[in-house]
């Protein structure tokens, strides 16, 4: 029997790098892989979509195929349903992280990213029915967006807030 017959099998060492056998390929893991495997739980937590649980995965340490595989089994709703068609290949694990920062990541986190200037400036959201929200570190920032085709409208927007979570109430 061959080494490929034990895909669970440790490998053998390989100058800096243990090489590691598989069904579908040879993976050589460094040293620093090694590592972070063993400091990094190999789960990820579960993630739906709610930007309130958004964290950064701890991607490090493994291959772009491991970690498209942990993606398969922590996405979960929206979240999943957003990068679906993206999670069978591991060149597209790149593509599937910004995709997913930028629908679920946090929404704070985008004003700095786009490096908008404005003021901070506490903000109530209220609703029907009295509800109503305090949003104590929103920004007040202007932004121009237009359309990526040639000759596309621009368009101004002024007096912009952001939140944290909009937190909208459930419509009946």
């Amino acid at each position: 029997m061959n080494q490929q017959d034990y895909p669970q099998s440790p490998g053998r060492e390989n100058g800096n790098a243990t090489t590691c056998y598989s069904r579908d390929a040879t993976l050589n893991v460094s040293q620093a892989q090694i590592l972070a495997r063993q400091s990094v739980n190999a789960k990820l937590p579960t993630f739906s979509g709610n930007p309130e649980e958004w964290n950064a995965f701890d991607l490090c340490g493994f291959s772009d195929g491991e970690n498209i595989a942990r993606l398969q089994q922590a996405l979960k709703g929206d979240a999943l349903r957003t990068v679906q068609g993206r999670l069978r290949h591991a060149a597209n694990l790149r593509e599937v992280m910004e995709e997913l920062k930028s629908s679920f990541g946090r929404p704070e986190s985008l004003v700095d990213e786009l490096g908008l200037e404005g003021s901070d400036r506490p903000l109530c959201l209220k609703w029907t029915g009295g509800q109503h929200r305090m949003e104590p570190n929103s920004k007040q920032v202007s932004v121009s967006i237009m359309g990526t085709s040639c000759g596309a409208q621009k368009f101004q927007a002024s007096n912009v807030r952001s939140v944290k979570c909009l937190g909208l109430p459930p419509q009946r």
